[in-house]
């Protein structure tokens, strides 16, 4: 594994006094694509909270580059860390250059003006997302993965190392979840950016991420490269189904094909 990017050190996350992540200790590689994995309630959503340091600690600590995350301030954290929540809202009537240009405010001070360095780097988000002919149409209008991509081009105009993706490809359907997930790939392969992402499909995860988290019960159950962690033994232990495992034709990541719960 490479060196780390985000680190969780006993770190336990709570909503209202009720603890979801207990004691979790692990790193996030740096440069690479993370996908984290497991049953609904895990602590998935509530870890990348931690980590984007939406949900303050109830105990241990995140640190970015060995530096804990509650030593930072808010906009520095902004600067270095994008986080994408599961279902984002913008105002009604915005259109993607708008929505885009707001991943240029943790750079700027409120007196600031909107500068050619402003607009060079929200044009290249743009590019990057192949969203340049629609950079004039409303956010309304746009199809799922259309949407889901000029959210994604925010957090590269944001120009943070990190990225966080809360489930990114929920409510579209299998040709938008491959090619938000193909853009995903092509970003970290491109830019060396980190990017975790939490994933609710196994094969897709097993394919499209470098390194994999599986939780259980707000714990990590395993961590490791797909082929580590895409196993028979593990995904009872995590989800509690049987299944059986293929290769991949493109690339021979494993492929998940679910049997059932155990007899």
């Amino acid at each position: 594994m490479t060196s780390a990017r985000l680190e969780a050190s006993a770190l336990s996350l709570a909503y209202d006094g009720r603890v979801i992540v207990g004691d979790l200790s692990l790193a996030i590689p740096a440069g690479r694509v993370t996908a984290i994995i497991g049953p609904n309630g895990c602590g998935k959503s509530t870890l990348l909270r931690g980590f984007g340091r939406l949900l303050p600690p109830a105990a241990g600590e995140v640190l970015l580059d060995g530096v804990p995350l509650a030593r930072l301030g808010h906009r520095e954290i902004a600067r270095r860390i994008a986080l994408l929540p599961q279902a984002p809202s913008a105002p009604s009537g915005l259109t993607v250059l708008e929505l885009v240009a707001r991943g240029r405010t943790p750079h700027q001070r409120w007196y600031d003006r909107f500068s050619r360095e402003d607009e060079r780097i929200v044009r290249e988000a743009l590019a990057a997302t192949r969203l340049d002919d629609l950079a004039d149409a409303p956010l309304d209008e746009l199809s799922g993965g259309q949407r889901q991509r000029a959210w994604i081009s925010l957090t590269l105009a944001q120009q943070t190392e990190t990225i966080l993706l809360d489930e990114p490809t929920t409510y579209l359907d299998v040709a938008h979840q491959l090619e938000v997930l193909e853009l995903v790939r092509s970003l970290n392969r491109t830019s060396g950016r980190t990017i975790v992402m939490v994933l609710h499909d196994l094969s897709l995860a097993a394919r499209y991420a470098d390194w994999l988290i599986a939780m259980r019960d707000g714990a990590v159950v395993a961590a490791g490269e797909p082929s580590e962690i895409a196993t028979p033994e593990t995904l009872q232990r995590v989800f509690g189904i049987r299944s059986a495992l293929v290769a991949d034709p493109d690339g021979g990541a494993p492929h998940v094909l679910p049997l059932g719960l155990p007899v």
